[in-house]
């Protein structure tokens, strides 16, 4: 977040928590809070933060937040955000586990499911997994071992393995 649109954030919100209503004019002592957070597919729009002080920021669920201050129009729009992106989700992993189990690969749901949330978190990981899948499903699954041991994603992978295939 910009420090321009939390000053903005501030402003707007008269420099007062909006949850208790402490007025401080020092920005240290107060926080721009997400009304939805990222795991909801909230994101850094003026409409989906809000002024808290610290204490507040810090004792305050995040649940609380979100049904205090979330407005329709914004609940409906993350709301479709969240279904898509959960919809896309499931089908990949589901789709994954099939082409393992297909080729007589083990690979349980829980694993697949924690390398597709760490590894697989951009359009390009998705779509170059699924083509490497596609064309060698053993090298696949040895790929989907190796980014979840380094912690990396696929992209990262690919991109290390053709800068070290570049300099032999």
């Amino acid at each position: 977040m910009t420090k321009k649109l939390r000053e903005k954030i501030f402003e707007r919100d008269n420099y007062t928590c909006q949850w208790c209503g402490k007025n401080d004019m020092d920005e240290n002592m107060l926080l721009p809070a997400h009304i939805r957070t990222a795991c909801l597919c909230g994101d850094d729009r003026e409409s989906n933060l809000v002024t808290l002080c610290r204490y507040c920021y810090n004792h305050v669920p995040n649940k609380e937040i979100m049904r205090k201050f979330e407005t329709m129009e914004n609940k409906r729009e993350f709301n479709e955000l969240y279904q898509k992106r959960v919809a896309g989700y499931g089908d990949y992993v589901n789709y994954v586990k099939s082409v393992f189990s297909r080729n007589g690969l083990t690979g349980t749901r829980p694993q697949i499911d924690r390398f597709v949330k760490m590894c697989l978190v951009a359009e390009d990981d998705l779509n170059g997994f699924r083509k490497e899948l596609d064309e060698n499903p053993k090298v696949a699954r040895q790929i989907m071992t190796k980014c979840f041991i380094k912690k990396i994603t696929y992209t990262e992978y690919k991109n290390a393995k053709s800068e070290v295939s570049t300099h032999d």
